[in-house]
């Protein structure tokens, strides 16, 4: 990853822990886990196992966080 990236994520957390009264950490997970999910199931073209296995949790973990973000899951064929 390049040096801007890192300096636009520096401030972007440093903006969720000067805005955040409590649960700095929650709004951080809340912002980025389901961009950084949504990245890797499309990457994977909507397969559960390959991504699972990419971000190094259980399937069912997989599962239940794109429930909790609201994020549809349909695999996509290769064609």
């Amino acid at each position: 990853l390049n040096h801007d990236f890192h300096q636009n994520l520096k401030f972007e957390l440093a903006e969720i822990v000067k805005t955040t009264n409590a649960n700095a950490y929650q709004r951080f997970l809340d912002t980025y886990e389901k961009m950084f999910l949504e990245v890797t199931l499309n990457h994977f073209k909507g397969n559960q196992i390959k991504t699972s296995e990419n971000l190094g949790i259980n399937r069912n973990t997989l599962k239940k966080k794109l429930i909790q973000h609201q994020i549809s899951y349909e695999k996509k064929n290769n064609r």
